[in-house]
């Protein structure tokens, strides 16, 4: 199974942690927020932790920085060149 496969059931298995993965619009690669924390905690009613979510998210995705339209920085790239012709 590939890292992108791995990642997706990851994603499956903990759905609370797609908040920070990003999805581009345009071509649909994935990659974390590169504004996650480096530690993500939780409560489950014992108090906060820390988890390893963020590691395992950026283990299974590159990070991906998306602008305010949902578009990676290829894909603006991309849209403002072709504006230009």
């Amino acid at each position: 199974m590939d890292r992108k496969n791995e990642g997706l059931n990851y994603l499956k298995q903990y759905p609370k942690m797609s908040k920070w993965v990003n999805t581009c619009i345009c071509c649909g690669s994935m990659g974390y927020d590169p504004d996650m924390p480096e530690v993500i905690t939780s409560r489950d009613g014992n108090g906060e932790y820390r988890t390893v979510f963020s590691r395992n998210i950026r283990s299974y995705f590159p990070p991906l920085r998306l602008d305010d339209m949902g578009m990676c920085e290829i894909c603006r790239r991309h849209w403002e060149d072709r504006g230009k012709r």
